[in-house]
């Protein structure tokens, strides 16, 4: 998932992720242009259900491994 800048078009940047209360997730983009901010809070519910699906934060920072999305 990406998200766009609505003031110039370019693809927002993750920025970081803090744990605001117990259970929920603050993940936080910028756009690298025009350095417009936004931040997206997650309930519980949807926390888990991320978790539960591997899904990684803030994108890759290795190669991915061989048959990585395979259960």
């Amino acid at each position: 998932m990406k998200f766009v800048c609505l003031k110039c078009e370019t693809y927002m940047t993750f920025k970081k992720k803090k744990k605001p209360a117990e259970g929920s997730l603050g993940v936080f983009f910028e756009c690298p242009s025009c350095q417009s901010r936004f931040s997206m809070v997650t309930n519980p519910g949807e926390t888990q259900m991320v978790s539960s699906l591997g899904v990684q934060l803030g994108g890759r920072t290795e190669a991915p491994k061989p048959l990585e999305m395979t259960r």
